[in-house]
């Protein structure tokens, strides 16, 4: 369908500027096959390939995005004479080409940079609770798109941060445990305690082979919460943080999130924060209200206007949602990106969350 629209727009164009699009588009193609010749005949690693088709896809989507922009011109309604026509079309031709090139550009620069620190501050009513600084890492997607020096990085400004625990809101893995292992050594030398839930990725990747090697390997490091809660302390402050299985679980038939088991121990006069991939999850809470979710997994959109059809699945997209007089949700936009190395108004973010209590 998208290449399709690829040459609906082609073929409107007027002609010195069919060359031009023609010219743009086919050298973003280039690259998948020569990473396919490389693969297959030279014996390059497979995620070349795969992260040439997926910039393909990107590449894609981004034209039929610009085509509708191109659709919806209105300059051929008013009664102009034929060579101001002419040349009007001209101008808008050359504009939307303009206007691809950036578009493009910009998506790449945003999606291959690292994530920008973002500092965000949450009150929540509880006045039992003073402050506590927690690092949101969400949607790394390690192996698909994040690979050892970006991971590398990345422990590294964790470490540097002052904050008192670290939480992985889902899809920290993306591809099979034994793939990924180099790359996840750093995560050992976290200075800080960590706690991480499940994502969907987790599932399509063999999740039992994730979780054992999780919990045997990294027990010092980081702590995998599966539909339960802990007490975590610091001095004379305390809070509760509880772990929800992905939604993925249902799809799969295994690991399915359980809200009654994962509140089974809470201890109600702490406050509470809730890690649950999905945004989507906060509508099966049932009677539990928790102080805070933390969320990740629409990545914001990720490319404009992508987001649209995002919200249509999750019912929130990105940043701090107050859900009732107690329950707020934060929508991390991700630490990595998915599929096409390519963002636009939705840039990654590594998340520093300041949390509050009301005072008595």
């Amino acid at each position: 369908m998208l290449a399709s629209v690829y040459f609906r727009l082609y073929k409107k164009l007027s002609q010195p500027y069919k060359r031009c699009f023609g010219l743009f588009v086919f050298l973003l193609i280039l690259p998948a096959p020569i990473a396919y010749i490389l693969v297959h005949f030279y014996g390059y690693d497979k995620s070349l390939l795969q992260n040439s088709l997926w910039a393909l896809f990107g590449v894609l989507f981004m034209t039929f995005a610009t085509s509708v922009v191109y659709e919806l011109r209105v300059l051929g309604r008013f009664a102009f004479d034929q060579e101001r026509r002419t040349a009007l079309k001209k101008f808008g031709d050359a504009f939307i080409l303009v206007f691809l090139g950036l578009y493009f550009v910009r998506g790449l620069v945003q999606g291959l940079r690292q994530p920008a620190l973002k500092r965000v501050s949450i009150k929540i009513n509880n006045t039992q609770f003073k402050e506590l600084k927690i690092i949101q890492v969400s949607d790394l997607h390690i192996g698909q798109s994040a690979g050892a020096d970006f991971v590398s990085k990345i422990v590294s400004r964790i470490n540097a941060l002052d904050a008192d625990l670290v939480v992985f809101t889902g899809d920290f893995i993306d591809k099979a445990i034994d793939e990924v292992k180099p790359i996840l050594q750093p995560f050992k030398t976290l200075n800080k305690p960590a706690f991480y839930v499940l994502g969907n990725h987790e599932y399509y990747r063999g999740v039992y082979g994730i979780i054992n090697y999780i919990k045997y390997n990294f027990q010092d490091n980081i702590r995998l919460l599966q539909d339960e809660s802990l007490v975590f302390r610091k001095g004379d402050e305390a809070i509760n943080i509880i772990g929800l299985h992905d939604l993925a679980g249902h799809r799969f038939g295994l690991l399915k999130p359980d809200i009654k088991k994962a509140f089974a121990n809470v201890d109600e006069n702490l406050a509470q924060v809730l890690l649950a991939h999905q945004p989507r999850q906060t509508l099966s809470l049932e009677d539990a209200k928790p102080d805070l979710i933390l969320s990740g997994h629409t990545h914001g959109g990720q490319i404009f206007p992508f987001h649209f059809l995002v919200r249509l699945a999750q019912p929130f997209l990105s940043g701090l949602y107050k859900m009732n007089d107690k329950t707020q949700i934060y929508v991390s936009n991700g630490t990595g990106f998915w599929g096409p190395p390519l963002r636009v108004l939705a840039p990654s973010e590594l998340t520093l969350i300041t949390l509050k209590g009301k005072k008595a």
